[in-house]
């Protein structure tokens, strides 16, 4: 591949740094949990290029369950990511200040208006394909 313009490399190479290390986010957090998408600590944020656009509420579980539940709410500044967006960063991460006791609580007092979407993602977790 040749690249046309150093400004052009260096968005490259920041791409390839920003996988990198979503990549070892992941690692590490599947060497805490390795049977969930994300680990049942109560909450996490959405972010995209670093505003605040959602929450995702994991209740606690058995860390051996493979069927398992995660209520997400997008908030009305939450955009779909798609190709026609390619400078759109989003990102999970842990809420520094997640106050939820349980998913009542979460329910009662997470953000919720017009334009708002929750999103109930019924999860299950195997270590094999469907058909193999």
């Amino acid at each position: 591949m040749k690249v046309k313009s150093r400004r052009t490399w260096v968005k490259i190479t920041l791409s390839l740094m920003a996988i990198t290390l979503v990549a070892l986010a992941v690692a590490k957090t599947s060497a805490i949990s390795p049977r969930a998408q994300l680990d049942p600590t109560g909450g996490y944020e959405i972010l995209q290029n670093g505003i605040r656009v959602g929450e995702i509420y994991v209740p606690e579980r058995d860390p051996r369950t493979t069927q398992y539940v995660e209520h997400w709410v997008l908030y009305n500044s939450y955009v779909y990511p798609s190709k026609n967006q390619p400078e759109l960063k989003t990102e999970i991460r842990v809420a520094q200040k997640s106050s939820y006791e349980s998913e009542a609580d979460f329910f009662a007092r997470v953000p919720f208006g017009p334009g708002f979407r929750y999103v109930r993602a019924d999860c299950t977790d195997i270590d094999r394909l469907p058909g193999r």
